[in-house]
């Protein structure tokens, strides 16, 4: 026999003693996830929800539908097609065809879809992976083949539906159902999760040990996978394991706060939608479980980054896309609800939120838990005119009716969903980016590899900076979820001057190329509230003579006459003056998506270029609102 392999240890001794402390001195009850179906008055009123008639309708069509069968090549097809495909589809829909029956059945009270529910379950429990198929393809195949365990965000997802129907159906599932979601759960998600947190090794004859590599990063997976294991663990786990599994959940959550910092979410507005929602669940779950002794909401930059989707817009309704962020996006109704409600305030559930969430969520509304409510710390005011969030080094401006807005962005280009962008900025009018951060692309099997950047809308072509003696921003090749102390492509905040009238960020972006004989490059962001304009200007030096290229982007229209550029949205417009005797060139980006992948669009690169080359200067444009 080869001897076990062994990897990181996650279980240190600061951890064991905080699991000691938790169980001399919390009570860790009961947990459960929503409101058993016998519970009439939550879910008569969960019928009456606007949502619940599209509801009924997705529940019914599953009902008479052939449960989804995934063979082989179905599952080896993500090596082609990566998420793209129809094995990630099919394998969303088992999950999501199960928890729209579970609402539907609660909702309705008279058992038609419980055998459906059933069949779903067992189907679940007996597929040969736990895993996204596009996931699993990076390790090899590893989870399908049977030769190591993962835990992924899908996985994740499996263990919140299964603890939904548990603790909603309860006994009106057989027992034997009921035994196998908890055997599943248990096999395929917690002892997993386990052995990898102690650093054991899955196969001992093998010798095969594939890390969770997710626990080292911080990004949206630790708050996903983590959440889920935690609340696995707390409604179907052993007793004397839930401290520990809170301990280390704390842990986890200390690594996800680190791309929060001060409040902003460096993934970008999309993924504190998705992965700030799944912290929700999980810190849901262990206050509940607690009593609200351990409540991580309340704590620090998690707390912070609880009203993000409030503070970081630009004009009404307009949001920055930076970073993996669809363009047009807009914050999670259920991050929003749920804030406002651990506040006290008064607020209606969301119009979406049988049909558009997760059962986890929808659940953690409906049965919602009063003594969490008015628990959470006092709100610091919200300035009117501005964001400032230092750490991550992005600015975002506004004047007084929110009619004019802005955005900058410094920090690294070394972030969690990284774009090349340091010093790209937006421009809103009424509720538009006339002046755009396009967003992300269609993720492919290349979109996480060391390729990422040739994807124009990745790198800084794809970005409002600057291109200095024909480079482009570093690195040139991407390093998926690796932090250096000191990142090798970065930009620094040189000054910063806020006024009623005006907001000003100067920026060093010189460590943001790797131009050999580039001496300095600074940009410098000018926000003018009564004058209704935005100022960039770029001073640069050589060593030796070369050219510079400014640079904006859009999804309007855009009309160039000399030195005049007129760049027209759907509802709003934006003059752009730049320098005269320049060169202006346009230039499609292909590849973006927006409206929930329904679409793809090409916005275009406006690029604005020195004719001569030059030792130092400096070029300046100038947006002004129509």
């Amino acid at each position: 026999m080869i001897a076990a392999m062994k990897g990181k240890n996650y279980i240190t001794a600061e951890i064991k003693a905080r699991a000691k402390e938790l169980a001399e001195t919390v009570s860790i009850g009961v947990y459960a996830l929503g409101a058993p179906k016998e519970d009439r008055e939550i879910w008569e009123t969960a019928a009456r929800h606007t949502g619940a008639p599209a509801l009924f309708q997705k529940a019914e069509t599953v009902l008479q539908e052939d449960i989804a069968v995934i063979d082989d090549a179905l599952y080896y097809s993500a090596e082609r097609l990566g998420h793209s495909g129809k094995i990630n589809r099919v394998q969303s829909a088992l999950v999501r065809n199960l928890e729209d029956m579970l609402l539907a059945e609660c909702m309705e009270n008279k058992g038609r879809f419980l055998p459906k529910i059933e069949a779903y379950i067992e189907t679940i429990c007996t597929m040969k992976s736990w895993v996204n198929a596009g996931h699993d393809r990076a390790f090899g195949y590893a989870q399908y083949r049977n030769r190591c365990g993962l835990v992924d965000l899908y996985t994740a997802g499996i263990v919140w539906a299964f603890i939904a129907c548990d603790s909603c159906l309860g006994e009106q599932l057989s027992g034997n159902i009921r035994q196998m979601m908890r055997d599943s759960v248990q096999m395929r998600a917690l002892d997993i999760y386990e052995r990898k947190l102690r650093g054991e090794t899955d196969k001992p004859l093998t010798g095969e040990l594939v890390p969770l590599y997710w626990l080292d990063v911080f990004g949206n997976w630790i708050a996903v996978c983590s959440g889920a294991m935690t609340a696995g663990m707390l409604y179907f786990g052993e007793e004397d394991k839930k401290a520990l599994y809170i301990a280390v959940y704390e842990h986890c959550m200390a690594q996800y706060a680190k791309s929060l910092k001060n409040g902003y979410c460096a993934e970008g507005l999309s993924y504190w939608n998705y992965g700030f929602a799944h912290f929700i669940a999980g810190a849901d779950a262990v206050a509940r479980a607690t009593g609200g002794a351990v409540d991580l909401y309340v704590q620090g930059d998690l707390c912070r980054a609880a009203k993000f989707g409030l503070d970081f817009a630009m004009t009404k309704d307009d949001y920055p896309a930076i970073a993996d962020c669809m363009f047009g996006e807009q914050p999670s109704s259920f991050n929003l609800c749920y804030y406002h409600m651990r506040r006290a305030e008064h607020t209606e559930l969301p119009a979406d939120l049988l049909t558009g969430y997760h059962v986890n969520f929808a659940l953690c509304l409906l049965a919602w838990e009063s003594k969490l409510s008015g628990t959470m710390q006092e709100r610091t005011g919200r300035d009117p005119l501005r964001s400032m969030y230092d750490g991550y080094d992005v600015l975002v401006c506004r004047n007084q009716d929110m009619t004019l807005g802005a955005c900058i962005k410094g920090g690294t280009n070394q972030e969690p969903h990284n774009h090349n962008d340091l010093g790209t900025f937006v421009i809103s009018v009424k509720g538009e980016s006339v002046i755009a951060d396009v967003g992300y692309t269609r993720y492919t099997n290349t979109t996480f590899e060391k390729e990422r950047y040739r994807e124009a809308a990745l790198s800084s072509f794809g970005h409002s900076v600057p291109v200095v003696g024909g480079c482009l921003q570093g690195p040139a090749e991407f390093k998926c979820d690796v932090f250096d102390e000191v990142p090798p492509f970065y930009a620094t905040v040189l000054e910063k001057h806020f006024t009623e009238m005006q907001d000003e960020l100067l920026l060093d972006l010189t460590p943001a190329y790797a131009c050999p004989h580039l001496k300095q490059l600074t940009r410098t962001f000018t926000f003018c509230r009564k004058e209704k304009k935005v100022e960039i200007l770029d001073c640069y030096a050589f060593d030796s003579p070369d050219t510079v290229e400014s640079a904006f982007l859009t999804f309007g229209s855009v009309e160039i006459e000399g030195n005049k550029i007129v760049v027209r949205g759907k509802n709003a417009a934006i003059k752009v003056c730049v320098p005269p005797s320049v060169m202006i060139k346009v230039t499609p980006i292909s590849g973006v998506v927006v409206n929930d992948h329904r679409d793809a669009v090409y916005p275009v690169r406006i690029g604005i270029r020195k004719k001569e080359k030059e030792s130092e200067g400096q070029l300046k444009l100038i947006f002004r609102a129509e």
